[in-house]
């Protein structure tokens, strides 16, 4: 069993201990509890044989903090501390890398599959609306590559506390400058067409990034593993 915690925004409140991040409704974390115990209790007990990886690279992510030295009221009256803000830094580090696995068996039917960006889901632009972000989306275009609908995907988040989505425009525009002049430099916020989009974008990359051809590893008993070719050499 491996359970991670994507910290997306928009999803559920399942923390009675952290009411300053949104009130858990005990309803809604009895429902998903069951919801995890039932998909344990009724998972198939098929053996995962085989495990095929993919490894690309994404534009879709960009750092998320950016110094910014001029003065704005927010920092003034001492609600921000230092220079560093909440806004696009595409000089920023972040890792841009799409890993993917999807385990099989013997037959090359899919069981589960796993993929990892490093993207914090924080940009769903409907903050009344539950919701997993880009993670969902991506969820359903892997389980319809594959032709399993009820496939478990796991989201890796990877190193993603900086890094956000990649906004759809410049945060640097006339119409914000009054925003900035009180607040100081921030994302611009995705409309909702311009978000679905991007997610689906996102997903249609990473489906590709898992068709390519990679290094297939076997689970049998005997642990032996299996190599294809990749660019002309065995690894």
């Amino acid at each position: 069993v491996l359970i991670l915690a994507s910290h997306t925004h928009s999803a559920p409140m399942l923390d009675p201990c952290k009411p300053g991040l949104g009130v858990a409704d005990p309803a809604e974390i009895d429902r998903w509890s069951d919801a995890v115990t039932e998909m344990l209790e009724t998972a198939p007990a098929r053996q995962a044989t085989l495990a095929r990886g993919g490894r690309g690279a994404s534009d879709h992510a960009v750092n998320r903090r950016r110094k910014w030295s001029l003065p704005s009221l927010a920092r003034l009256i001492g609600k921000i501390q230092g220079n560093i803000y909440n806004c696009d830094n595409p000089k920023g580090p972040r890792d841009p890398t799409i890993r993917t696995c999807v385990w099989m068996t013997e037959d090359h039917e899919p069981i589960a599959a796993l993929w990892s960006l490093a993207c914090h889901p924080s940009s769903f632009p409907a903050p009344e609306t539950s919701s997993p972000d880009f993670v969902g989306v991506v969820r359903e275009q892997l389980r319809s590559a594959l032709g399993v609908p009820q496939l478990p995907v796991i989201f890796a988040p990877g190193c993603m506390g900086d890094v956000r989505a990649r906004s759809s425009g410049p945060w640097l525009h006339p119409s914000r400058l009054f925003s900035i002049a009180l607040y100081g430099p921030s994302p611009r916020p995705f409309t909702l067409p311009e978000w679905n989009d991007w997610a689906a974008s996102l997903g249609r990359e990473v489906v590709s990034i898992m068709r390519e051809k990679r290094t297939a590893y076997s689970k049998a008993a005997e642990s032996v593993r299996k190599t294809e070719t990749i660019d002309g050499a065995n690894r």
